[in-house]
């Protein structure tokens, strides 16, 4: 069973995004005028972008291969699908990277875990 995927990393029940937010923001132009209030111009939606929390674990993925998978998509600006419980959400490039609590076996060397954020903004 799988909760979903981003590109070719698939997301299972003990792997898989332990928070997802979404933003979308839209553009407005502020045109100054002399004494008065600015006028306000609709543009039309800007990006929207999803951040995702992930913890990988050894148990559950290879971290390493992982990590490399990721950050290879991230700097060839590679279009991921992202597909959440079956729907798909849209595609989307890494926009960023963030590392974080990471775990290591008592001689310091071996991975166990590492909780990643993931950037991802929408390509149309």
């Amino acid at each position: 069973m799988q909760f979903g995927t981003l590109g070719e990393i698939v997301f299972k029940p003990m792997f898989q995004p332990e928070s997802l937010a979404s933003s979308q923001s839209f553009r407005i132009a502020t045109h100054s005028r002399l004494f008065q209030y600015p006028n306000l111009e609709f543009l039309g939606p800007d990006t929207r972008t999803r951040t995702l929390s992930i913890t990988l674990h050894k148990e559950w993925c290879d971290i390493e291969s992982t990590l490399q998978t990721l950050q290879a998509n991230a700097e060839n600006g590679q279009v991921l699908p992202l597909i959440l419980g079956g729907k798909k959400e849209g595609d989307y490039m890494v926009q960023s990277i963030r590392k974080e609590g990471a775990a290591y076996k008592t001689d310091g060397k071996n991975l166990i875990s590492i909780k990643i954020n993931l950037e991802l903004v929408e390509v149309q």
